[in-house]
C-alpha cells in the first residue's frame, strides 16, 4: 500500500509505548508491559493487544484489496482509526489501546506540550 506520508517507526518496546502514552495525557497508573506467556498468570489485567507479525508482498496486496471495500463503522463503544501515513502503526496501535478501553476516561491536559 502506497501512503503520501511516512513517519519514523516506533520500536516495539513496551517503556516507549508507555512514556508515549503518557505523554498523550493519559494517567500514569496505566502502561504497556510485554506479554511473553499467555497462560502465566498476572497480577494485573490485560485492557488490550497489540500483536506484531511480519508482512509479505502477498499480505500488502490483500490487505489493500480488504481495505478498499472496507466501510468504516463508527459506533459509540468502538474508536476506528484508519493508518493513512506509513509506519504509523505503532502510534495508531497505542492510540486503539487508549481510545477503545477505560484509560480513555483518564486522559487529561498533558503537562509538557511537546507537540506544540
Amino acid at each position: 500500500m502506497e501512503y503520501a506520508k511516512r513517519f519514523d517507526p516506533i520500536e516495539s518496546d513496551p517503556q516507549i509505548f508507555t512514556e508515549l502514552m503518557h505523554r498523550l495525557g493519559v494517567q500514569e497508573n496505566f502502561r504497556f508491559d510485554d506479554v511473553l506467556d499467555y497462560k502465566v498468570e498476572s497480577s494485573q489485567p490485560a485492557l488490550a493487544l497489540i500483536i506484531i507479525f511480519p508482512e509479505s508482498q502477498e499480505d500488502e496486496q490483500l490487505k489493500a484489496k480488504v481495505e478498499a471495500k472496507r466501510e468504516i463503522v463508527i459506533t459509540d463503544k468502538i474508536t476506528f482509526l484508519k493508518q493513512t501515513i506509513d509506519n504509523s502503526c505503532g502510534l495508531v496501535a497505542i492510540i486503539h489501546c487508549v481510545l477503545n478501553t477505560v484509560a480513555a476516561n483518564s486522559i487529561s491536559k498533558p503537562q509538557d506540550p511537546w507537540y506544540l
